[in-house]
């Protein structure tokens, strides 16, 4: 939805669309993070999963694509909101769009594959 009112220059609406989703980003980063240090407390991560480092591999690697994201996304925050002369190039906000879909796609495989082998 934000791409969209990027190209149509709507900007207060896509400011207020890039700032969700920048905060839900972090959120869930600050959320993920809260969660593998729970499951570290407990002790749970070799006795609940087989395979208990493939699990830490594939978090990992999924954790640094949605930190990845979460910088572009604040880039793009702090370019909306910046003072600058626009060129209104769509292409940044087409590839932030274009990632974020990719790894809401993986994360729901991971979700299904994790669930699977538990």
């Amino acid at each position: 939805m934000a791409q969209d009112l990027f190209k149509e220059r709507e900007m207060l609406r896509y400011r207020n669309l890039i700032t969700a989703t920048a905060v839900l980003g972090v959120l869930f980063v600050i959320l993920q993070w809260m969660g593998f240090r729970t499951i570290l407390e407990q002790r749970r991560h070799l006795k609940r999963f087989r395979g208990g480092q493939f699990l830490y591999i594939i978090a990992g690697l999924h954790a640094l694509h949605v930190v990845a994201g979460v910088i572009a996304l604040v880039v793009l925050f702090i370019k909306a909101f910046g003072t600058r002369i626009r060129s209104y190039n769509s292409v940044p906000v087409e590839l932030m769009s274009t990632y974020w879909h990719f790894v809401d796609l993986l994360w729901l495989y991971l979700f299904i594959f994790f669930m699977a082998i538990n």
